[in-house]
């Protein structure tokens, strides 16, 4: 397996592009179907800033031990901002394939480990949440001491990367027992894989493909029931530069469907409207075998 080559001065990673505040900040593209252009970004404009969606109250903490990474320094989160409590958040790891051996139209199986060309980088990710409106991203993953990740040909990573997620989903103090569906709104192409019972795994969406952003919707309602977690497994990639989009969001079920699935949100009102708010840092807490988030607390 190819490895990377990382600059000499690379003691840990630490990520604070986007400050993270109490609220969440959610921005759509005012497209309606517009393809794609060549270098991955939409046809129809600047996002617009939409109204803010509620959050839910953190969950207890577990009291998880604290451990060091294994020697390799974590990525703590590239798109939002810290963890809330050294229980919280997602963690996963990163592939990518080197643009000369990359495509305009991908598919998430293509950046799976073992595949041909694919790089697995061997530092974890954590991120708080999953939310990162439809914007530009050009800034690369930064690294304590002015560095950034780098490809083999020592560019900043910023396109045919694949982020896989794990953690466990909580209900926050103001949801009920009940069934509920789940959205994941991205550019390009994402999954959520739910684990229905030990060892079983479900596809719960299918959001596949290089596109322009666009709502990919729960196939079935899940039953969710107050502090009792539910085990989730996230793929989202992003393929030619330089729009990316990838937010999670859920609601209590609505037999009738969402309007906006399979296509782009253009008023996120009316979508808030409907009972959709994000997944919240409160509403995700790591692995049980995760030891505690090594991001907490770490200077921004």
């Amino acid at each position: 397996m190819t490895e990377l080559k990382f600059n000499s001065f690379i003691f840990m990673l630490v990520f604070g592009l986007v400050a993270c505040s109490d609220q969440f900040k959610l921005a759509h593209s005012l497209a309606t179907g517009d393809p794609a252009s060549p270098d991955g970004s939409t046809t129809g404009g600047d996002p617009a800033l939409t109204p803010q969606l509620p959050g839910t109250d953190q969950q207890p903490p577990t009291n998880r031990p604290v451990s060091p990474p294994n020697g390799v320094p974590p990525i703590c989160d590239p798109f939002g901002g810290p963890p809330i409590s050294p229980d919280n958040g997602l963690v996963g790891s990163l592939t990518y394939i080197p643009a000369q051996h990359a495509t305009y139209s991908m598919r998430a199986s293509q950046f799976f480990p073992g595949q041909p060309n694919v790089v697995e980088v061997p530092n974890p990710v954590y991120l708080s949440q999953l939310n990162v409106p439809d914007r530009s991203f050009t800034e690369g993953f930064p690294i304590l001491g002015g560095d950034f990740l780098k490809t083999l040909t020592g560019e900043k990573l910023i396109e045919f990367f694949q982020l896989r997620l794990k953690g466990q989903f909580y209900l926050g103090s103001g949801d009920s027992n009940g069934d509920y569906e789940y959205s994941l709104y991205t550019d390009d192409g994402s999954f959520l894989n739910l684990e229905s019972s030990p060892g079983n795994w479900v596809e719960n969406i299918a959001n596949d493909f290089t596109h322009p952003v666009s709502l990919g919707c729960s196939k079935e309602k899940v039953e969710l029931e107050k502090n009792v977690p539910l085990n989730v497994d996230i793929i989202y990639f992003q393929a030619p530069r330089v729009r990316i989009a990838a937010q999670w969001f859920y609601r209590k079920y609505n037999p009738t469907p969402e309007p906006y699935c399979g296509g782009t949100i253009t008023d996120f009102g009316a979508f808030a409207a409907r009972g959709w708010k994000l997944v919240a840092p409160a509403n995700l807490v790591l692995p049980p075998e995760t030891p505690a988030n090594p991001c907490y607390d770490v200077p921004q």
